[in-house]
């Protein structure tokens, strides 16, 4: 099977850069050449304030034919199902659709987490999750345009596994790790992490 070809920013830093959004769109651009299929980000800060990655891959959204994402760390701040209708909102702008990893070092809060977001994705009315995420006969609207959902990865960090989640089903995943967006080849493993920050301007 070929790999997903995703790419995650870990950090972007735009504070030199005074047309930021269209540099991001140029790496992008750039990144769809070489085959990736999908460009997430972890944070984005200009300066020493930090941006919203979905409000961002929201100005994005138009301007490419990279599938858009983001990193949600679970427990600082959003919910689940948060997280699932501001990826759902993305999913509709894009139109190469959305994805979403979600990140953990609870197990039980990661699973929770993933039942939430996929039945908002998939269900008309989302009853799902437990002590630490749930949803309640919870709508979702607009419904997400890609079929069965966006796609999904849970990254557990008690063991460092990440899956692939589309429509109730999951594989494992590959991962590794390069300095530079330039450094990207696709085939190397189904998600590449880009560790050093990506500085524009």
């Amino acid at each position: 099977m070929d790999s997903l070809g995703w790419v995650l920013v870990n950090t972007v830093e735009t504070a030199a850069s005074p047309r930021w959004i269209d540099d991001l769109v140029t790496h992008a651009a750039l990144l769809n050449e070489r085959g990736a299929t999908a460009l997430l980000f972890d944070t984005l800060n200009s300066g020493t304030q930090a941006l919203d990655a979905l409000t961002v891959l929201g100005a994005m959204s138009r301007e490419t034919t990279l599938r858009l994402g983001a990193l949600c760390d679970l427990g600082e701040g959003r919910a689940a199902s948060l997280v699932a209708r501001e990826i759902t909102s993305l999913d509709v702008l894009g139109d190469e659709g959305a994805a979403l990893i979600v990140r953990s070092s609870d197990s039980e809060r990661l699973t929770e987490a993933l039942a939430v977001v996929q039945a908002l994705f998939l269900d008309e009315r989302a009853t799902a999750g437990g002590s630490q995420e749930s949803v309640h006969d919870a709508p979702n609207r607009p419904r997400p345009t890609t079929a069965g959902g966006p796609p999904i990865v849970t990254w557990d960090l008690t063991n460092g596994e990440m899956w692939l989640h589309h429509n109730r089903q999951g594989r494992p995943l590959s991962s590794t790790s390069i300095n530079r967006l330039e450094d990207f080849e696709l085939g190397v493993a189904d998600i590449t992490i880009v560790t050093q920050p990506v500085i524009l301007g």
